[in-house]
């Protein structure tokens, strides 16, 4: 029963917070997370005793209203300050989505709260009296107690439960790896040293026997993602879910919205991060002397003859040249690169979708929603271009195509080259 109750509400991997000023009085909590497998991290609410920088995972907040300093302090409005501070320290801007539990009756204070937290509002709060969840004659804790008023608020958020059971999935995959690379030899004295030497080939077999030393753990790590990700999809499979139960499917939003498809489109295939060192997926807006011209360019993708297009200038200028890095992965972690391969393309905005040719040498990504805009990444196959290593040295991309989308485009590319075509009358 325990360790389902962990599975549907908790998350496994230590993003629940307790914040308390009295040790003793968070004890019995701590034990009963502790025994149920649920780990955590502990807080004071002392200034110095909180982190330097605040966490981006975290999902459960158990807080104690009352913190060192507060004790006589009549005006429940005057505590809201220093509770939010607590909690801007230790809970990232980034940290989305959390909830938090607070040690309280008064359901008007913790309402107040979450409107102080403007920047890192919680999902949901919840309202508990630490006499409520205290076992008669022990210094026991009923974890059932505040479990139970928490299943059924998660119940009305079959989203947050969702990513939960993501969370945790994941966790325990990670771990199942570990046991199985860790176990391939027995743990005797030369344990170690048989495993390090392990590490080093899984590193060579991922990146080639050149691999420096200063890359051995790099690499090494980049091996297990094959079998991370199979091991989670099977987890998935296997799990019996309940998620879907709790979701009101009725009530879904309208995803025909272009700008919410354009924004789900660019968090799952494009990073947006500053680089400086060529990777395969870097997105440039500029490199000098590669390609046609931005005007020749959208000329070559245009539909018809573009110096008849009515809004031609503003087409233009809306428009924004692009060269995408597609070299293969494995020259990129083998260092063989000898020049960059780079495909040049248009940023081409929504509303002249219409106006896009449509051929086997033309490669349209999905919609992203780029600086409040829409945009394709629209590719021409026959400008596949080669550049000198150096031209790049002191050039910075801001936008990388994730894996999957630079997977496909590279096989679009293959797939052109290889075409036989026939010879007919």
């Amino acid at each position: 029963k325990e360790l389902n109750m962990r599975g549907k509400v908790y998350p496994e991997n230590g993003s629940v917070v307790i914040v308390d000023d009295q040790i003793e009085e968070a004890l019995p909590l701590m034990k009963v997370l502790s025994k149920t497998g649920i780990s955590f991290k502990y807080f004071s609410g002392k200034a110095e005793e909180l982190p330097g920088v605040p966490f981006d995972n975290v999902r459960i907040v158990f807080l104690d209203i009352e913190l060192e300093g507060m004790q006589g302090v009549t005006a429940d409005k005057t505590k809201l300050p220093t509770l939010a501070n607590v909690i801007s320290k230790i809970i990232s801007t980034k940290c989305q989505p959390y909830v938090i539990i607070a040690w309280t009756k008064h359901q008007e204070l913790v309402k107040d709260l979450k409107k102080s937290l403007k920047e890192i509002p919680p999902l949901f709060t919840l309202c508990i009296e630490k006499s409520e969840c205290k076992v008669n004659g022990s210094d026991g804790f009923d974890i059932k107690k505040i479990s139970d008023k928490l299943i059924k608020k998660v119940n009305e958020f079959g989203s947050f439960k969702f990513f939960l059971k993501w969370q945790n999935i994941s966790n325990r995959s990670s771990g199942k790896i570990i046991n199985e690379i860790s176990s391939i030899y027995p743990f005797d004295d030369n344990w170690n040293n048989n495993t390090n030497n392990l590490l080093v080939k899984l590193a060579e077999a991922y990146a080639g026997k050149q691999v420096d030393k200063d890359s051995v753990w790099k690499y090494a790590m980049l091996s297990f993602n094959s079998l991370f990700l199979d091991i989670i999809e099977n987890e998935i499979f296997a799990d019996t879910f309940d998620v879907e139960k709790n979701m009101d499917l009725s009530q879904q939003q309208n995803l025909d919205d272009k700008n919410i498809v354009g924004e789900i489109n660019r968090r799952l295939h494009i990073s947006i991060e500053d680089n400086n060192k060529p990777v395969p997926g870097n997105v440039y807006s500029s490199i000098k002397n590669i390609c046609l011209g931005k005007e020749n360019l959208i000329e070559s993708t245009f539909n018809g003859d573009i110096s008849q297009f009515q809004e031609r200038e503003s087409f233009i200028q809306e428009s924004e040249i692009i060269h995408l890095e597609v070299s293969p992965f494995c020259d990129y972690a083998q260092n063989k690169w000898k020049r960059n391969r780079i495909l040049s393309g248009v940023k081409w905005p929504e509303k002249y979708e219409n106006n896009l040719k449509k051929a086997d040498y033309i490669y349209k990504t999905p919609l992203f929603r780029i600086d409040n805009n829409l945009y394709y990444f629209v590719f021409d196959i026959r400008l596949l271009n080669s550049i000198e290593i150096e031209k790049l040295n002191d050039v910075t991309s801001t936008v990388r195509i994730r894996k999957e989308l630079l997977n496909d485009i590279q096989t679009k590319i293959a797939v052109h080259i290889n075409r036989l075509g026939i010879t007919s009358l």
